[in-house]
């Protein structure tokens, strides 16, 4: 993993998760798996273990 790959596959998902307002109806969670949730969880798992990698 380099420190591109996991936050351009994240993209996808992160501003429609994040906003109420971008479905026209419905909440966010009605939108997403469970797999689709732990992937972004395990996908920033990655990113913070990297990130404290290269600050520390």
């Amino acid at each position: 993993m380099t420190y591109v790959d996991v936050p351009l596959t994240w993209t996808n998902s992160t501003p429609p998760s994040r906003y109420p307002d971008v479905y026209d109806e419905g909440s966010p969670f009605e939108y997403y798996t469970e797999k689709e949730a732990e992937e972004c969880i395990t996908r920033a798992e990655k990113i913070l273990s990297w990130a404290k990698k290269e600050v520390l």
